[in-house]
This record gives structure tokens, sequence and C-alpha cells, in this order.
């Protein structure tokens, strides 16, 4: 795939344009007082464009959609942060540092984290700006839905009458579990076990497994995720599997709980519901207000100008 490296601007309505012919900074978009110039509007479009790769970033119908998504984008922004301003909401640096290190947290190290923003053409600033925008939009929809009802017991027990699919739990297992690369050292390790060594000494000592530190102990496992630990089901509590082999390595497993296959009761999720359903109607005067505030705002959109707007790769 080969990513978009730059973008031109081609804005004189011919093949070519001189330095004086520059339109760059010229206004593509007006919302009420926020502007984005032609120059900007061409560089978000490019950012969007490099997901694609060199021949359908060249096709006009993809380009013309992207360009529609960043005014879309746009509009909807400059209307969020002038309500916020004009409501005096703003997103305390803590909570943005807070998400920003949850968000971090969910790669193995630095190096990958940075790779995945590269790879979206994002700077680590610009990212964090995303972050800022994305809570910022959250307390504005909140603050825009704040006098909604919260839902009635009816209209609760109703959704979980209506989506009983989503309440069904498949059985569950809990292990304790070595995993170890070669037979050989699965083989010595089962010897140990079947002499009385401890399970968890053992699995802190010689498993790779991310578990290992803890003993080997794993959370919940849904039947079917995870295939070569299902024989486990037919152990008894305490019971020791067999070697295991996967593409992963060798496992032994210890059997320390099991849940059959059941249905979650309603009250067990009724709060979960409830935020469904609170997020459905805020979602929902969200959309209204701003539909409204679209249609009242002063929208100026310079459709000649973007529809000259043009992407090269390199």
């Amino acid at each position: 795939m080969k990513p978009i490296k730059a973008f031109v601007i081609a804005l004189c309505c011919a093949i070519s344009c001189t330095p004086k012919q520059d339109r760059g900074h010229e206004t593509v978009l007006q919302v009420n007082g926020s502007k984005m110039s032609a120059e900007k509007f061409a560089e978000t479009l490019a950012k969007k464009l490099q997901l694609a790769d060199a021949f359908n970033a060249k096709q006009p119908a993809l380009i013309n959609e992207i360009k529609n998504l960043v005014a879309e984008e746009f509009i909807k922004r400059s209307l969020i942060l002038q309500y916020a301003h004009e409501h005096k909401l703003s997103v305390p640096t803590e909570l943005v540092d807070s998400e920003v290190k949850r968000f971090r947290k969910s790669y193995p190290d630095d190096i990958s984290f940075r790779g995945a923003l590269l790879a979206q053409g994002l700077t680590l600033e610009a990212w964090k700006s995303s972050i800022a925008e994305g809570l910022l939009e959250r307390s504005v929809l909140q603050d825009i839905a704040k006098d909604i009802s919260k839902p009635t017991s009816e209209a609760l027990k109703d959704y979980y009458k209506k989506h009983s699919e989503l309440w069904q739990r498949p059985a569950q297992i809990k292990l304790r579990h070595i995993m170890l690369k070669t037979e050989e050292e699965a083989r010595s390790i089962y010897a140990q076990l079947s002499s009385g060594g401890s399970f968890v000494k053992l699995a802190k000592e010689v498993s790779i497994a991310p578990e290992a530190e803890g003993g080997g102990d794993t959370d919940w496992i849904d039947k079917g995720s995870v295939d070569f630990f299902d024989g486990a089901y037919g152990l008894p509590k305490k019971g020791k599997s067999s070697i295991i082999k996967s593409q992963y390595g060798y496992h032994i497993v210890q059997l320390l709980d099991k849940r059959p296959q059941r249905n979650l009761k309603f009250e067990s999720v009724k709060p979960q519901i409830e935020r469904l359903l609170m997020a459905e109607k805020e979602r929902e005067v969200f959309n209204k207000w701003l539909s409204e505030s679209i249609r009242t705002a002063k929208i100026l959109k310079n459709d000649s100008l973007i529809r000259n707007l043009n992407v090269v790769t390199k």
C-alpha cells in the first residue's frame, strides 16, 4: 500500500499556478466566526487519504466523499467549540492526561504507541488535541442533555425482555496456567507437578504466559474463545490437564472454577441498561441540537475552491 506523501493545492481552474496565484490562505469554510483555510482543508484531506492506497486516493468519488467528511467534521467541531465557549465549558488538563495515560496503557511499549500514531499520520500533540476535543464534545453533550429524565423501570424491563440475547453468557472456566516453549520443558514441569510441586511456584518461575507473575491464574475464559483450553471443562476442580500443544507452545492447566451457560438476571444488568438508554437519549437530544444549530448558523462554503483542491501521490 503506497501512502500519500504530499499534497498540492491547485486552485486556478487551470493546470498550474504561479506564486502570486496561491490561494492557500483563502477561507473555504466559515461557521459563524470559525474559519478554515484552503491550506488547512487540503492538509486534513491528505491525512485522511493516507489510509487509502495510491490508486484509490486518486479516485474522484473517494476524494469528494472525504472532502464532504472534512467539511462536515469542521462544521460540527466549530459548533461544539462555540457552544463550549458560550457556556464556559472546558476540560481540565488532569482529565486529558488521565485519558492519554489510559489509551497508552493499551500498547506494550512507547515504540508501539508512537508507531500507531505515525501510521495514522498523527503527531503526539495532534493526538492529545484530538483526545481533548473528544472530552469537550462529551462535556457539551452532557450539558445539552442535562435535563433529560432517567428511563422508567418499565422501560428498563422492556429493553431487557426485547434484547434477551444480550444477557446470555457462555460457560466459563477459570484456570491456573503454565506455558512453555518446548515439549521437553513441559514434560519436566509436568513430572514435578505430579510429584507434588507447587503449581503457583512453578508458574512464577518457568511459565512464559502473561499471567505467570500472578502464579498462572487467569480471568474467566468463555467457552470456545480459546479452543485449546476447552478440554479443561471436563476436569474436576483442582484437577490438572495433560500437556496441551498449541501454536503458542505447550500448556499445562489446572481447573480452579467453572460456570455453566446462563442468562444474566435483570437486577444485575439494570445499571448497564440504564446507561444504554440514557446514552441513546443523550445522543438523540445532541443530534437534534446539532441539526438545529446547523440550520441557524451562518455557514459559508467555497465549493469552487474546494473542488479545485487536488491531492497527488509520491
